[in-house]
């Protein structure tokens, strides 16, 4: 329900739970992932890329996210690029165009 953007409250609702209980699991999934992460970050130095390929695959993708502005609400396109290697998984580079400088009425303009 979180990735499908459902609001918290919602999400105790629907499954009986409290606020709380909702957060607490939340950061158990954020502890796992993190742990999941540190250790196969860990292997990163290890991999023989003589055996594993040196084969990359690359994609773009264009994000819709919301003006970082709580005053304008406002959807601005993203673009997002990232190359991995593609027998291991792991992320070799990644951009967002993004300049964090830029107001939006210079943009509307």
């Amino acid at each position: 329900m979180i990735i499908n953007g459902t609001p918290i409250s919602k999400i105790c609702d629907f499954t009986g739970l409290s606020a709380r209980d909702v957060y607490t699991k939340i950061d158990f999934i954020h502890d796992r992932v993190i742990d999941i992460t540190a250790r196969r970050e860990g292997l990163f130095e290890q991999v023989d890329w003589t055996k594993v390929g040196r084969r990359f695959a690359t994609d773009s993708q264009t994000l819709q996210l919301n003006w970082p502005n709580k005053k304008t609400r406002a959807q601005i396109a993203v673009h997002h690029l990232c190359t991995a290697h593609a027998n291991t998984g792991y992320i070799m580079a990644a951009h967002v165009g993004l300049d964090p400088v830029m107001e939006l009425p210079d943009i509307e303009a």
